[in-house]
């Protein structure tokens, strides 16, 4: 009985790696902040005092979405923004 929890635990460990493995691996496509679109970066700028310290984009459906890391201080998070400038996903780190 103790093995097969053993072994169950280990499954679900390797499950839930691979359902997050190359996630960030799919953002490739570093982009400097002056070339993101104004729309991303003015939803962007509803968090006031929070710096911009990583751009990348991939296409998703022929359209890029943005995967943009923000930090003020010790508070960081990364952002989702589709190219029309919506937050589609959020991630504190």
């Amino acid at each position: 009985m103790r093995n097969i929890k053993i072994i169950l635990f280990v499954l679900l460990v390797v499950i839930l790696s691979m359902s997050t493995y190359g996630q960030e691996k799919e953002y490739l496509n570093k982009v400097e902040l002056q070339k993101v679109p104004t729309e991303v970066k003015r939803e962007v700028n509803q968090f006031k005092g929070y710096k911009v310290t990583k751009a990348a984009y991939k296409l998703e459906n022929n359209k890029k979405v943005y995967r943009l890391e923000i930090e003020k201080g010790k508070s960081k998070h990364t952002l989702l923004v589709d190219e029309k400038g919506k937050i589609i996903g959020r991630e504190e780190s």
